[in-house]
């Protein structure tokens, strides 16, 4: 048979150390980092992952519009794929340091460093959503407002569905 401590993970056997009242705390703090690590949406994309230039007949884009719509999605996309590969070393980092055991300070360092290029990357991503927004019209601006949440509300009618199945 098997033991549980082969079958759990690195991160899992470290956080076994240091429990407040029957929960692991290391494992929750790396939980928590990796979720807020999720990359933003941007508001230049809908829900279903289309972009906004995918929508030129229904916005009533013009050419340049497109164009300068790809030039801040691109330049978005590229900050973002970095950021991307920097969390990866991160967090392997911070997985290496948990699992050595080191010290809380560093850990906590770590995730500082962490919680930094998270902050970082929703900042340029807001700024990207308002450098959209002033590329629209106020009729196209509240047209993509609509889509988007036609788009959120469609997408949680697929969830509902799929989860009472």
């Amino acid at each position: 048979m098997i033991s549980n401590t082969k079958r759990t993970s690195p991160r899992m056997r470290a956080g076994r150390n240091f429990n407040i009242k029957g929960l692991s705390v290391i494992p929750f703090i790396v939980a928590v980092a990796t979720l807020i690590a999720v990359v933003p949406a941007s508001h230049a994309q809908d829900k279903s992952g289309k972009y906004i230039f995918e929508y030129k007949k229904e916005l009533a884009l013009t050419d340049k519009q497109e164009k300068e719509l790809r030039g801040i999605i691109g330049k978005l996309s590229k900050y973002l794929s970095d950021n991307k590969k920097l969390m990866d070393g991160l967090k392997a980092e911070l997985d290496m340091f948990i699992e050595k055991k080191t010290d809380i300070k560093k850990i906590r360092a770590k995730l500082e460093e962490i919680s930094k290029v998270q902050v970082d990357s929703n900042c340029e991503d807001i700024l990207s959503a308002r450098a959209v927004e002033g590329v629209l019209t106020p009729e196209q601006l509240a047209k993509w407002r609509t889509i988007q949440q036609e788009t959120r509300k469609s997408l949680r009618k697929n969830v509902d569905n799929n989860t009472r199945k």
